[in-house]
């Protein structure tokens, strides 16, 4: 493992920041950036802080996020949200560990799954699932349930039954499922 000794670069905060607000910057080995793969054009990275370290990791790509919960079996929905026919967001939920990767197509973020948030957790998904049915608290539940066919409320059940539609947006939903990292038919 090669360490190097570095300083932290401390700014004075700017924008909307509070009097007095400081930002903390840190460069890093081009050597190393390079063998991270990353690049101007790819320069997303996930920091894990335990307490005493920080870890600076390359985020996984889609595909690397799926193949990698295949592999270990996991259960898995994958929800592909579109804006009419734009695919926008891919997202994997991963029922087993309840983690969620998303991966935004499109870069205004209104059309996006989840808004800005590039990192949503498992509540951000149930509340994104929430968000694409008719309330659970709604006059005549039980009767539009019945008519999907579904015997209790369940977002996902709903949203395999009407593709998440709603009738403020144009934005609809494709599912696919794994079960032990493979395919359901």
């Amino acid at each position: 493992m090669e360490q190097r000794m570095a300083n932290i670069t401390v700014n004075q905060a700017g924008g909307t920041a509070s009097a007095g607000s400081v930002s903390y910057k840190l460069s890093l080995p081009t050597s190393w950036i390079n063998q991270l793969g990353l690049s101007p054009d790819n320069r997303q990275v996930l920091l894990s802080f335990d307490g005493t370290s920080i870890t600076i990791t390359c985020s996984p790509t889609f595909d690397q996020f799926l193949d990698r919960a295949c592999d270990s079996g996991h259960d898995l929905v994958l929800l592909y949200y579109y804006k009419n026919d734009t695919l926008c967001s891919r997202i994997i939920a991963d029922y087993t560990n309840q983690s969620v990767f998303v991966e935004n197509l499109v870069s205004h973020y209104l059309f996006t799954a989840f808004g800005n948030n590039i990192s949503p957790s498992w509540a951000d998904y149930l509340s994104f699932l929430d968000s694409r049915c008719i309330p659970a608290s709604r006059d005549g539940i039980r009767e539009y349930l019945d008519f999907l066919g579904i015997g209790e409320y369940d977002a996902l059940e709903i949203i395999r039954e009407t593709k998440g539609r709603m009738a403020e947006d144009q934005h609809w939903l494709e599912i696919q499922e794994f079960r032990g990292g493979k395919p359901c038919q």
